[in-house]
């Protein structure tokens, strides 16, 4: 189910500096994603109310242009984790909020899994006002901009979470410019923004230019509907899949038309049939011709595809599209597939018009014009041969010339083995005899002559065998060769590693155990480093104690001076809590967060203090 914005609730703005204080503790542990704390905030009867914004000190929301203010549900979706999600929605936090709903926050944040437990929980994502402000439409611009293959993937599981919360998957969004190649987008290209955002196709078309086979078939199976036209270009998806690559989109091709896309649809007068066939696409035609497409549909010039296909010399292509009510039928000019194959010299493609059925004897109604003419015109003598020859034997009256009832692809069958001139008919015997031992003289030079060719290219083939084997061997040699050295290279290798003397042993030990003495410096805005969990136990065991006794004048300075501490927090430990028991929870609650050397650290400056030598005793652990 999906929200409309006003229907959301706008959380107050939090304006008692103790519930402000509250929740910004609640803040800092999602921030340095310390569940426990977050835990032990939530579980006590004084717990902060969530459903409150609190103002941020600086910009730490990558939504953030001003001063920001906040839930801590929303920025648990920004910086936190599910668990942490869960905990706050578990604590009483409303899921469906606004300005900025926590689930728009998971989405831009590219977190799958918060997506998903977001709409466990209830929450509804928006629908409402401008659609590219919609959460889908959100989702989608986010994976169009990406150029990480990884945030693209998160983007489409994220899609497909919220196709199945049951999302609007017909939706239109804005797009810049034409998904697919169109001619009305040229003469409006140097149009302002405003002139252009009528330009809003449905989802589908953003994953069908994109060559996303599995985002179409989500949004498919979702319902979307396939023959949806945009309303400027009068396009549809299967459209944009045939234009929008220069290669050959056969996959989504297919399965939009399995979902029931109309393969007769038409644009400017041309038929997807004929795209196809002008672009040489042989896949796709024939993806088209089993879906149903209309081989005999004319374009605005009197064009039908076959005419594309003997115009770009494409016999494979004449062979699935003729059909005997188009083979002869002329386009505007009087031309037919024949006139235009004739005219490209192809001569495959004349055979194939011929096999096929067309009339080899067809004119241009006007100019009486024929094929053999515009062959000659173009100087392709193969073809006005052929031509002539099957003409020629049209009339012949001999022995192989074709009688009346035979067709056109017979005579084509028998014009192969013909010869261009008739054989003349031997009637004297002793002629015929004569003629004979001539052909057989000839045939024993021809095979004399194939027997000793047969003699030379089986030397050349032993010679050629011989050079093998030698290379063989060559390259065996080769190989002992180099299995030698690498011997060699592990024999040095184990002598090498046995000269290694205890003594570089012991050096290597020690560098080791001098690194753990290192005093690290962390930067300003260093990520939080964890604690082992002996010395984080030494000091949450001993706790109350350090809350009562522990000076932080004492162990402050010192944790300064070794980089444990940021000027920035000294400040917060020593101005912004006014009792002593709060100033050292927080500044325990810091050291928890610098590692191990901020608890090597803080040991020492109390041993070094006569006052808190007895706590100094409580941490030695090791």
């Amino acid at each position: 189910m999906s929200l409309k914005t006003s229907q959301l609730t706008k959380l107050p703005k939090a304006e008692d500096r103790k519930l402000i204080n509250k929740l910004r503790d609640v803040l800092h542990a999602i921030k340095v994603r310390d569940m426990t704390k977050l835990i032990k905030l939530l579980s006590k009867d004084d717990r902060p109310d969530l459903n409150y914004q609190v103002p941020l000190k600086r910009k730490i929301l990558q939504r953030a242009q001003h001063k920001q203010w906040v839930s801590p549900l929303q920025y648990a979706c920004e910086k936190g984790t599910p668990e942490m999600v869960g905990a706050i929605l578990a604590a009483g936090a409303m899921v469906n909020i606004r300005p900025h709903s926590p689930l728009t926050y998971a989405i831009c944040s590219f977190k799958v899994a918060l997506v998903d437990r977001l709409l466990h929980s209830g929450a509804s994502p928006i629908e409402s006002g401008d659609p590219n402000d919609w959460d889908m439409a959100v989702a989608m611009n986010l994976k169009l901009r990406s150029d990480s293959p990884n945030e693209k993937q998160q983007q489409r599981e994220i899609i497909t979470l919220l196709c199945k919360a049951g999302c609007d998957v017909n939706m239109r969004m804005f797009a810049v410019w034409p998904l697919g190649s169109t001619k009305i987008f040229n003469q409006v290209k140097g149009t302002n923004r405003k002139s252009r955002a009528v330009y809003q196709p449905p989802l589908l078309f953003h994953v069908v230019s994109e060559g996303d086979l599995e985002m179409c078939r989500v949004f498919l199976e979702s319902g979307a509907e396939v023959n949806a036209k945009d309303s400027l270009y009068n396009e549809t998806a299967l459209y944009v899949a045939m234009t929008s690559t220069k290669e050959e989109n056969l996959p989504i091709v297919e399965l939009l038309l399995a979902y029931g896309a109309d393969p007769n649809q038409s644009k400017d007068g041309s038929s997807l049939l004929h795209l196809a066939t002008e672009q040489g696409r042989t896949k796709t035609v024939e993806a088209l011709v089993q879906a149903g497409a209309n081989r005999a549909a004319l374009d605005s010039d009197g064009h039908s595809p076959l005419h594309f296909a003997a115009a770009n010399s494409n016999t494979e292509l004449v062979k699935l599209l003729s059909l005997p009510q188009i083979l002869n039928k002329p386009d505007k000019d009087g031309l037919t597939a024949l006139h235009l194959a004739a005219d490209r010299g192809n001569l495959a493609t004349v055979q194939a018009l011929l096999e096929a059925g067309a009339d080899i004897d067809v004119e241009t109604p006007v100019t009486k014009v024929s094929p053999l003419d515009m062959a000659l015109h173009n100087d392709h003598q193969k073809v006005a041969d052929f031509l002539k020859k099957m003409k020629r034997n049209n009339l012949l009256q001999s022995d192989h010339a074709v009688t009346h009832s035979e067709s056109m692809p017979e005579l084509l069958s028998k014009t192969r083995n013909t010869p261009t001139s008739p054989k003349k008919l031997v009637t004297d015997p002793k002629e015929e005899n004569q003629s004979l031992k001539e052909k057989l003289r000839k045939q024993e030079e021809e095979t004399e002559l194939l027997r000793q060719e047969n003699n030379r290219l089986k030397q050349e083939t032993n010679q050629q065998k011989e050079e093998i084997n030698q290379q063989k061997e060559d390259i065996n040699q080769q190989k002992e060769e180099i299995n030698q050295q690498k011997e060699e290279i592990s024999h040095l290798k184990e002598q090498h590693s046995s000269q290694l003397t205890e003594k570089d042993k012991t050096v290597v030990s020690l560098k080791k155990e001098l690194q753990k003495f290192q005093v690290i410096h962390y930067e300003e805005n260093s990520k939080p480093v964890p604690m082992s969990d002996q010395h984080k136990q030494a000091l949450t065991t001993n706790w109350p104690q350090f809350l009562q006794d522990l000076h932080h004048s004492v162990v402050v300075p010192p944790l300064v001076a070794g980089g444990i501490l940021t000027p920035h927090m000294e400040e917060e430990v020593v101005k912004a809590y006014h009792t002593r028991r709060d100033r050292n929870n927080h500044l325990l609650d810091t050291l928890l967060t610098r590692g191990d050397q901020a608890f090597y650290v803080f040991r020492q400056a109390l041993r070094k203090d006569p006052g808190s030598e007895h706590l100094a005793a409580l941490l030695n652990v090791d």
